[in-house]
Formats: structure tokens, C-alpha cells, sequence
């Protein structure tokens, strides 16, 4: 798929002791996460505390993005440590490397 054909973006993100792991849908995956992290500053934890990256997969559809979304929440959760695991082994913070979305 080329990276235009990308618009929806399912992603995984954990707190620094990968205790929880927050699992949602966006069109803007960069300002998605400077948001976790703002609001991580401004309160204890945040949501759960969920500041770093460790999966994400982009979409054209919103309908598939959310279909995925619904399917990793539902996914147990040594389940869901395994998918990140084949991607991301050393649980990097994946923030640097999602494209800058271009504005219509």
C-alpha cells in the first residue's frame, strides 16, 4: 500500500513499565500521541499513563481500522505481547518513525 493510501492508523500504546496497554483509532497518529503525552504531564498517569508507541498499522478505510481496533481489544493479552513482540521486540518508542500526515 502506498504511504498516501494510508488515512486511519490502529496503534498500541503502553506506559514505561508495559503494565497497560491502550489499544486505539486515528487519523493523525503523531498528534495522537503528543496528546498522550501532554495529558500524561498534566495528571497523574494520564490515560493509564500511556506515553510510548509499540505497535501501529495503517489503513485506507476507517471501517478497516476500527475492525482492527475492536479485534486487538478483544485479543487476550499474551496474545496481543506476542503481535508486538514479532514487530517491535525490544518495545521501542515507535513515535519517530510514523509518517507526517499531510494536511487536505
Amino acid at each position: 500500500m502506498a504511504e498516501d493510501a494510508v488515512n486511519y492508523y490502529v496503534y498500541v500504546a503502553t506506559n514505561r513499565f508495559h503494565s497497560r496497554l491502550y489499544t486505539s483509532t486515528t487519523r493523525d497518529l503523531r498528534r495522537r500521541m503528543n496528546d498522550h503525552r501532554r495529558v500524561s504531564e498534566q495528571s497523574f498517569g494520564g490515560p493509564e499513563g500511556c506515553r510510548k508507541l509499540v505497535y501501529y498499522h495503517g489503513t485506507q478505510y476507517m471501517h478497516q481500522a476500527l475492525f482492527m481496533e475492536r479485534k486487538l481489544r478483544t485479543t487476550p493479552r499474551q496474545a496481543l505481547i506476542r503481535i508486538i513482540n514479532e514487530e517491535n521486540p525490544d518495545w521501542r518508542d515507535l513515535s519517530s518513525e510514523v509518517p507526517v500526515r499531510q494536511r487536505e
